[in-house]
């Protein structure tokens, strides 16, 4: 039996143009098994109405216990109080899960202070890896001691960015911004890093 929160993650992921073997890789990745997985892509990629895809989902449920969970629209078990629901109910699932770290800005910019700039190298890099695990292809940070290296790896970075994390395709923007007004850039990144985590 397949979770049909799964179906709808995938259906979601395909929507959104993801190759259909990233999603697969994500899914095994964070544990699902691969019949389930198989079975989620073949459920998500047929044609057919919300009703009879969970129908097949859950082809043990009553007609009256299908009809109530599509009025309350969950597939938790009858007769749970509203605090067991809440508990029931899975987290929602992230592309980001796992990949992104969250940091606090605040503590990003005094560790920046105490150690002279070097944390700042390193979260640049810590971040430059995690957008490439979502798709970006930032080079290596070893760019960044080179004159002319640094600019250009400064301006893959905010390609990824743009594409990746903040997906407006504004690449000019953010590597403008990085280079005239680059004390906020890390703070704006991290903000919408943490909202995609």
């Amino acid at each position: 039996m397949v979770d049909p929160k799964l179906v709808d993650f995938v259906k979601k992921m395909l929507k959104d143009d993801i190759e259909e073997a990233m999603v697969k890789k994500q899914l095994l990745q964070r544990g699902w098994p691969e019949e389930e997985v198989n079975s989620a892509l073949e459920l998500a990629k047929t044609p057919k109405s919300p009703e009879e895809t969970l129908k097949e989902i859950l082809p043990d449920v009553s007609e009256e216990e299908f009809l109530k969970m599509k009025e309350e629209k969950a597939t938790i078990p009858l007769g749970t109080t509203s605090e067991e629901k809440k508990a029931e109910q899975p987290k929602k699932v992230s592309t980001a899960q796992g990949i992104i770290k969250k940091r606090n800005i605040i503590l990003m910019y005094l560790f920046s202070l105490i150690t002279l700039g070097i944390y700042m190298t390193y979260w640049l890099v810590a971040t430059k890896n995690e957008m490439n695990k979502l798709g970006a292809s930032i080079p290596t940070a070893w760019l960044l001691i080179l004159p002319i290296g640094n600019i250009y790896w400064l301006y893959k970075y905010c390609n990824g960015f743009s594409t990746v994390v903040k997906k407006d395709n504004n690449t000019i923007l953010w590597f403008l911004l990085f280079l005239f007004i680059g004390i906020v850039m890390p703070a704006i990144v991290q903000l919408e890093l943490n909202e995609v985590s």
